[in-house]
């Protein structure tokens, strides 16, 4: 009552203070319209104005305003009362004026509030046809739309109201109000057609102090929607003050236990991580939502408290049945710091059910979950992130439930909450019982009034709530041990209850027949263990063990294959041709003892002595279930010889085949005897027992008996040749003559087993030498003879020693470049030799130095001036030549004018002229037209520097070239003082080659531009600190068209601040 007295006083204390405009007329423009008035209200100044309706025809088309376009922005301190107008409101509202638009074609705000503050907006029915946006409000403060007693309804649109902050301008949007409206359905309130239901019912971006709804009758908001029922977004790190959604009825009809929206979208509120941690006070109370709420980067304490989430106000009624576009999670929770869901206090129990989760935490900090009501949410209550979580997780087991007692485990210090489960299957709690504290050991226990399905969450000391307990197994060290050879002897052992409270195993047809944590004495079946907590809802099962009756494998004892041993040697092996059961051991057994513990790993078994041999195969889980095959018996045979103790081997002499072995003879043999002698190439030389007239290598006899005794190799026998001679010219050298001189030479070779050496000149047989090298020969052919004491001769094939002529020049490319304007730019070039296959030394002199070289490369001299040069060649063999006389003369030319551009500079500063093409040569600036005035620069690499210039001046280059200079070249250099910036308003980026990209042309020096596009709802599209950027029209890849922003600003060359703003057209 307190707080409508003061909004009617309020009221008629600004009506009494306001200028009155009043509409008296349902059309879209002219004297006494909508429009009318709001152009009056804004050429009243600064108001405030009272736009108050008496339309006199009271029938509901008579009040129903149809625009063409948009209304006219507002005015700051503005208020529209369609609660003024005479006439029955319509249906459960406040609204008596109907506004609505022509056609579906139609694409524009109904109200576009912009840049102004104060506006109210009361008793209006707005009805969108073309499903576009109701009320947009940009960079405003102080906007109520709606209130208790004076709401609006707001139907089909695609956003209902739109509330943004560019963060780029110098604004805010703060201290928002959305009260007693009625979204997305009928004037009823009961139902919503496709036509009435709203897209989003509320989208924002940067607001400030947002209040959505309230706690006192009648401010609560009504809002169905196709999708989400709230988009809250920041982009900024700063405060954002408090966000309040309270008492509004979300998804549903006015009395709370009917589903209307198609959907279980959450409300989505984004604090946006990248850009820091703003400050949002996020408080959720008292609300009716079938989707419940998404909460992501808030870093500021959050409350969510007194709210139906997934249930109807009856507790009963099932929101989320039948919704499309399911969210699984009732609260979600992503990169929070802080909150608190629930709590002690009268009304502060949140009712969370019938979705898939309850609450899901990630990446958080401590969330307490305090005392609400959890149920029929079909996987689990509460989803918590231990692994990111920044302290050891919280949990809870509980391990003890007996007639007036539960207790278990937690953390240290926890405080423990207990529950009533719900009658779903599940763990989660419904009805809060109390609340207990662990000790320092973690253990607790709590009294209670009366058993039943208990479960139990545990909050650390830091705040953070764990999930519900649930009845666990911990199947980790499970052995399961089959039964053997049709006995009882199964077992299921070491499974573990983490967290429950009675358990038993149960066969495949459900009959439990052990009570006890370990199952032994079991025949073959399918057994399960199952735990619980106080009853059947929150259980756990193991999953089902199977045991079986394991035999041993069927085995044929002729599979086992006897190989006797033989030549007095221990060789006699058992093979098995059959496979090896995994499962099973086989063994061998000799005289009692065990020779072979497992014959699979050593099939065949070989090495074996004369004797008995038994085969056991046992199970490898039960060696007591055993079966012995057998005996198999192995005997030993004799084994023939060589006799080497007489072995005769002799060498050979000049490589000939004149070596033998003799001597080896053989016992025990049994005919017929096989015998070969083989080279160390594994080839047969000879079958004889004596082994006569071979080649020096090795060799070795084989023997092999008309018995089963392996083959006989004897040991290899070494026949060495001796006296061969041999010879190696890979080192020779071979020296030619030269320089017509008899300087030639043999030398390197080496020898083996040579003692004389004849050389001969082939030409005519003389003997010319007897030593291994040869020296001061001329150009010939010659060889070499050599022989021992052994009587072994060797001649090495001819040798040719070359007879080089003396070198030559080769004149036939020879290039000579004159100098010009004596600046040594002559050169001598492709000059060659005859002969290119030699190594040459080349030295360059003139008639100014005769005797000391002016240059050493090969066929070239440059930088030459006029005069008269020669070169002198020395080859690899010290033969030396000298070239014909060269002649160089100087040419006087005139060199090209320098090319250089007209510069734009800041006012008392410097620039920098670059000659374009530059040549060699030297580069000059002139402060005059005239090769005698003042030099300011030089440069050989055409860069040259200006002093400070302080007004429009002309300055000159020249070019010399040696003693020879270009025509001067005027620069003119305009100085200026400020910056202009010129940016066209359209483009037409639709890929003909004409006006595709968006450029700005700057005149003047910047130090710091940015360049900013934003569209009409304030997002940006486009930014550059690049001022020779351009843009082609599209966002993330997407193409844009239509009327946008931009803001360029900066610093100039004089850090003189600049800003321009203006808009830019893209034509499509």
């Amino acid at each position: 009552m307190r707080l409508t007295l003061t909004l009617l006083l309020l009221t008629w204390t600004l009506s009494a203070l306001a200028t009155t405009f009043t509409v008296t007329t349902n059309a879209d423009s002219g004297p006494g319209s909508l429009r009318d008035a709001i152009n009056q209200a804004a050429a009243n100044g600064a108001g405030p104005n009272l736009i108050v309706f008496n339309i006199a025809d009271r029938s509901r088309a008579g009040r129903t305003i149809t625009l063409a376009s948009t209304l006219p922005k507002l005015p700051s301190n503005t208020t529209i009362d369609g609660t003024t107008q005479p006439g029955a409101p319509f249906g459960i509202s406040a609204a008596r004026v109907i506004i609505t638009d022509v056609s579906a074609s139609d694409h524009f705000y109904y109200f576009n509030i912009v840049g102004v503050d104060n506006i109210q907006l009361y008793g209006l029915f707005l009805q969108s046809v073309s499903y576009y946006f109701g009320i947009s409000v940009q960079q405003c403060n102080n906007v109520n739309i709606g209130a208790a007693g004076k709401g609006n309804i707001i139907q089909g649109f695609a956003a209902a109201i739109s509330i943004v902050n560019i963060p780029e301008e110098p604004f805010t949007t703060d201290n928002i109000t959305i009260q007693g409206n009625i979204m997305g359905t009928d004037e009823s309130g009961t139902s919503a057609s496709t036509a009435q239901l709203n897209g989003t019912s509320i989208a924002t971006i940067e607001v400030t102090n947002l209040q959505i709804g309230g706690l006192n009758p009648g401010e609560g908001n009504l809002m169905n929607q196709t999708i989400e029922p709230l988009e809250y977004s920041t982009i900024t790190d700063q405060n954002f003050g408090y966000l309040n959604i309270q008492g509004n009825k979300v998804g549903v009809d006015v009395t709370g236990n009917k589903r209307l929206s198609p959907n279980n979208a959450p409300f989505l509120i984004d604090g946006n991580w990248n850009t820091g941690k703003p400050t949002i006070l996020v408080n959720i109370t008292d609300n009716v939502s079938v989707g419940g709420y998404e909460l992501t980067d808030i870093f500021n304490p959050f409350v969510i408290q007194g709210n139906h989430i997934g249930v109807a106000l009856d507790n009963v009624t099932n929101l989320i049945s039948g919704a499309t576009n399911s969210n699984g999670d009732n609260i979600s929770l992503n990169n929070c710091s802080q909150g608190l869901i629930g709590g002690p206090g009268a009304g502060q129990k949140n009712y969370i059910a019938n979705n898939v989760e309850g609450v899901v935490e990630a990446n958080c900090g401590p969330i307490t979950i305090s005392q609400n009501s959890f149920f029929c949410n079909t996987s689990i209550g509460i989803v918590f992130d231990a692994a990111h979580y920044s302290h050891p997780a919280p949990y809870v087991n509980i391990s003890v439930l007996t007639t007036g007692t539960v207790g278990g485990t937690a953390l240290p210090n926890s405080t423990i909450e207990l529950f009533y489960d719900d009658l779903c299957p599940g763990c989660e709690g419904k009805t809060y019982i109390g609340a207990t504290t662990a000790d320092n050991n973690g253990n607790w226990s709590y009294s209670l009034p009366a058993t039943g399905a208990i479960v139990a969450t545990a909050t650390d000391t830091y705040g953070a709530t764990s999930a519900f307990s649930t009845a666990t197994i911990n199947t980790t060290n499970i052995v399961v041990q089959n039964a053997t050879c049709g006995r009882n002897n199964g077992s299921i052992k070491n499974i573990q209850v983490s967290s429950g409270t009675q358990w038993y195993w149960q066969d495949a047809n459900g009959n439990i027949i052990s009570n006890s944590l370990d199952l032994t004495n079991l025949g073959p079946g399918t057994y399960t263990f199952v735990t619980s907590i106080g009853g059947e809802a929150c259980n756990a099962s193991s999953t089902p063990y199977t045991i079986t009756n394991v035999t041993l494998p069927p085995f044929d004892p002729a599979s086992i294959t006897v190989t006797q041993p033989s030549c007095g040697q221990v060789s006699g092996s058992l093979s098995y041709s059959g496979t090896f059961d995994a499962a099973t051991n086989y063994s061998w057994l000799s005289a009692g003892a065990t020779v072979c513990p497992d014959f699979s790993a050593a099939n065949p078994l070989q090495g074996l002595a004369p004797g008995a041999y038994t085969l056991q195969l046992a199970l490898k889980q039960d060696p007591t279930c055993l079966v012995q095959y057998g005996p198999y018996t192995l005997a030993i045979q004799p084994a023939p010889s060589l006799i080497t103790t007489t072995v005769n081997v002799i060498g050979t002499t000049c490589g000939n085949a004149n070596g033998s072995v003799t001597g080896i003879t053989y016992q025990n043999a049994i005919p017929p005897v096989y015998l070969a002698w083989l080279n160390d190439q594994g080839t047969t030389v000879s079958t004889a027992l004596d082994l006569q007239n071979v080649k020096a290598g090795k060799y070795r006899l084989v023997f092999k008996d008309g018995g089963t005794c392996d083959t006989i190799f004897s040991l290899w026998y070494p026949i060495v040749d001796n006296g061969t001679i041999s010879y190696d010219t890979s080192g020779m050298v071979i020296t030619p003559a030269s320089c017509a001189t008899p300087n030639g030479s043999i030398t390197g070779i080496v020898f083996t087993n040579a003692s004389t050496f004849t050389w001969t000149s082939v030409g005519d047989a003389t003997v010319i030498g007897n030593t291994q090298d040869l020296t001061g020969l001329p150009g010939g052919v010659y060889q070499l003879g050599m022989s021992n004491a052994y009587g072994c001769q060797a001649q090495i094939p001819r040798l040719t020693v070359p007879q080089v002529p003396k070198p030559a020049f080769n004149y036939a490319d020879l290039q000579l470049q004159d100098d010009t304007c004596n600046a040594g730019t002559g050169f001598i070039r492709y000059l060659t030799m005859i002969d290119i296959t030699r190594t040459y030394t080349w030295n360059w002199y003139n008639s100014e130095s005769p005797s000391t070289p002016i240059g050493t490369t090969a066929g070239y001299l440059g930088n030459l001036k006029a005069g008269v040069y020669t070169v002198t060649v020395t080859d690899q063999y010290s033969c030396v030549v000298t070239s014909k006389l060269l002649t160089i003369t100087d040419i006087e030319l005139t060199p090209p004018v320098p090319q250089v551009i007209d510069q734009y500079i800041p006012r008392n500063t410097s620039t920098v002229i670059t000659v374009g093409n530059p040549q060699k040569g030297l580069y000059q600036l002139l402060d005059g037209p005239t090769s005698g005035a003042t030099i300011l620069d030089s440069s050989a690499s055409g860069i040259l520097h200006t002093p400070d210039i302080s007004q429009d001046e002309t300055l000159y280059v020249i070019f010399t070239r040696g003693d020879c200079e270009s025509v001067l070249a005027p620069v003119n250099i305009k100085v200026f003082d400020s910056v202009r910036i010129f940016v066209p308003n359209a483009f037409t980026p639709n890929g003909d080659g004409a006006n595709d990209r968006w450029h700005i042309k700057i005149q003047g020096l910047t130090k710091k531009i940015q360049i900013s596009v934003f569209d009409r709802w304030g997002t940006n599209v486009f930014t550059s600190n690049d001022p020779n950027l351009s843009w082609d029209g599209t966002a993330g890849g997407h193409p844009l068209s239509g009327t946008f922003v931009y803001i360029i600003s900066g610093v100039d060359y004089y850090n003189k601040p600049f800003r321009i703003k203006g808009t830019v057209i893209i034509i499509r």
